[in-house]
């Protein structure tokens, strides 16, 4: 595996372990995988980056839990549900990008929410990368992804597409590009159901090549880290 000099510490490409949570009530029933980062080679950060990743784990479920005990008041013969799995996309010595895919079911809904959400840590500063990280200070970079993803998610959308729902969801605003994931090569951006068109459309799936943004990203900053 790859290894890297970090003041005076080597790490190495994480082993990548399933953690399973099953749990099941008259009122819910829970089926959660998630990722549990092993033997980097420093302690410290890999239970840092496993602590956030499992709070926000542990987020999803009591919200569901949450949710349950008063859908129940309702309608006690079924249940809520949740489920969550998880792919990884890019693991490597200094950063992670993880894609976990949440289904939740409360009782009442019309129907099961399915939403994806990022979890992209950088080993090296010990923190979660943000979309800002990626590129050079003071870059118009939030304008240049809503061009990009606006033309083309409009081919995408056929008949989905209206052109309100494409201008609210492709706004520049960093809350519209922040379930991405940070492939070795590309920046994959999800738009989760409803953020771009109706729910029949389902969530779409943008990707840019880093090349692509060459004007925008900072070479020396967390891409540098993605692509070693």
């Amino acid at each position: 595996p790859q290894t890297s000099e970090l003041k005076e510490v080597v790490l190495k490409t994480a082993e990548v372990k399933e953690v399973k949570i099953e749990e099941e009530t008259p009122e819910y029933k829970i089926n959660v995988s998630y990722p549990e980062f092993r033997n980097l080679g420093d302690s410290s950060r890999e239970e840092a980056a496993n602590r956030v990743l499992k709070a926000k784990v542990d987020q999803s479920i009591t919200a569901l839990k949450d949710a349950s005990r008063e859908a129940a008041e309702f309608s006690p013969k079924v249940k809520s549900e949740i489920q969550i799995d998880y792919e990884v996309v890019n693991v490597n010595p200094w950063v992670a990008s993880i894609k976990l895919r949440e289904s939740t079911y409360v009782e009442g809904a019309a129907h099961p929410l399915g939403i994806f959400w990022p979890f992209n840590y950088n080993f090296k500063d010990n923190k979660e990368i943000a979309l800002a990280d990626l590129f050079k200070p003071g870059s118009n970079y939030l304008e240049v992804l809503s061009g990009v993803t606006k033309k083309d998610l409009k081919n995408q959308l056929k008949e989905y597409y209206t052109e309100g729902a494409l201008e609210f969801g492709t706004a520049p605003v960093s809350e519209n590009f922040s379930t991405l994931f940070l492939a070795k090569d590309r920046l994959v951006i999800i738009f989760n159901v409803y953020s771009v068109a109706a729910y029949a459309a389902g969530s779409q799936t943008v990707e840019v090549p880093y090349d692509a943004l060459s004007e925008i990203i900072n070479p020396e900053g967390v891409i540098k880290l993605i692509r070693e």
